[in-house]
């Protein structure tokens, strides 16, 4: 029998352009499912431009709901998370119209379908009500920033009530206190993340000559939040600043958000035009990745992580044992410095500057750490639905 999934989640990517309207590592899991043999449709909401339905080559579906009119005006989801400032008025406005709209096209879809997976704790909420009226088990991955912006007691009430948490944290801190915190039927499971093969290609290959030593930074450019903070966007020019008084190499940004005005007047500031670029934001960050001589990045197993693992380059990160938990250790599978801090971040560097073969030492073990907590749509599509299938034939 073919499994029916519904994806439930507030950003997917499309084919149709090139701006992120967020969601790019849902892709793999819906591709996974897919590659396993499962009908695959995702729901997820409208944006004005893109097309109400839209069918991926991999066979995955796309439909997307729309929450006021004239379309044009939908401002609650655009290139910006949701959770962001931008057109904060307006967003406000629709908001009731956003969430009665995604409520009432869950119940249309959740009919055609075995199993939902709800992305983000207030997706699964808006969700449960169907899982009680039509008998049909939701199951949850929560991201971390439902987490931080719905209150604890909401989430814990979200959390009791899925037939399943998706448990793919793995042994990083913040899973393991909240599988504490949040009480729930927990089901222990890999990682899905996206390779250069199944990455969507922008043509970026032999971006640079092999010979420059880059460090690259991907991630929105934002700060505001303790986790935002810990990303380091802002430290990471003062930081390039001073170690490049006494060696040479690259700084890419690859990435776009509120904070990109700040670091280009930082960029002036310290003379670094010659050596800090601000690529803004790309859909496939592939190509940087592998040809980085390490990759500055956040903490945990995020999408910058398991990505730039996998392609065996030095992570360098903060060491925040909250969220790297038992995961990443100091020179070990990963030069670990402290938060917020752009002279320990500079000495981070200069380390992977100075002690070359360490550093590829240290890469081939946070690769090999990767591995176990992360696998590709291929290795883990089978496994999922194996999972999705007991589910199933439990709340039945």
């Amino acid at each position: 029998m073919t499994i029916r999934i519904l994806i439930l989640t507030p950003g997917f990517p499309t084919n149709q352009d090139k701006k992120s309207y967020g969601g790019e590592f849902l892709l793999a899991e819906a591709e996974a499912y897919a590659q396993a043999g499962a009908h695959v449709r995702v729901l997820t909401p409208h944006a004005p431009g893109l097309p109400l339905h839209e069918k991926f080559p991999n066979g995955v579906e796309i439909v997307r709901f729309r929450y006021f009119f004239p379309t044009s005006q939908q401002k609650v989801r655009d290139s910006q998370p949701i959770y962001s400032r931008s057109n904060l008025l307006w967003k406000l406005l629709q908001l009731p119209f956003f969430a009665l709209s995604f409520l009432f096209s869950i119940g249309r879809e959740m009919r055609h379908a075995d199993i939902v997976h709800a992305n983000w704790t207030p997706t699964a909420l808006l969700a449960l009500p169907w899982q009680r009226f039509f008998k049909i088990p939701v199951v949850l991955t929560y991201r971390g920033s439902d987490l931080r912006l719905l209150p604890k007691w909401l989430n814990r009430f979200i959390i009791k009530r899925c037939a399943a948490i998706l448990d793919v944290w793995g042994d990083t801190g913040w899973a393991i206190e909240n599988r504490e915190v949040y009480p729930g039927r927990y089901i222990r499971l890999p990682l899905i993340s996206r390779t250069p093969a199944n990455g969507r290609l922008d043509n970026q290959g032999g971006l640079w000559p092999h010979s420059e030593k880059h460090f690259v930074f991907v991630g929105r450019l934002v700060s505001g939040t303790t986790i935002e903070n810990l990303k380091g966007a802002k430290i990471l020019i003062p930081a390039a600043s001073r170690l490049h008084k006494i060696h040479d190499f690259i700084l890419d940004i690859v990435g776009d958000g509120p904070d990109r005005e700040f670091l280009e007047k930082q960029r002036k500031e310290y003379n670094a035009s010659e050596f800090v670029t601000i690529h803004g934001h790309r859909h496939n960050v592939f190509p940087y990745f592998q040809n980085a001589f390490a990759v500055i990045s956040n903490v945990g197993l995020s999408a910058v992580v398991q990505e730039a693992a996998r392609c065996k380059k030095p992570l360098i990160m903060p060491n925040e044992a909250s969220h790297n938990g038992k995961v990443w250790n100091h020179k070990k599978n990963a030069i670990l410095y402290q938060p917020c801090s752009a002279d320990a971040l500079a000495e981070a560097m200069c380390f992977v500057l100075e002690n070359p073969e360490e550093s590829k030492k240290i890469a081939a073990a946070g690769y090999k750490t990767i591995k176990k907590y992360v696998k590709t749509p291929k290795e883990a599509g089978k496994e999922y639905l194996n999972a999705f299938e007991k589910i199933i034939s439990i709340h039945r």
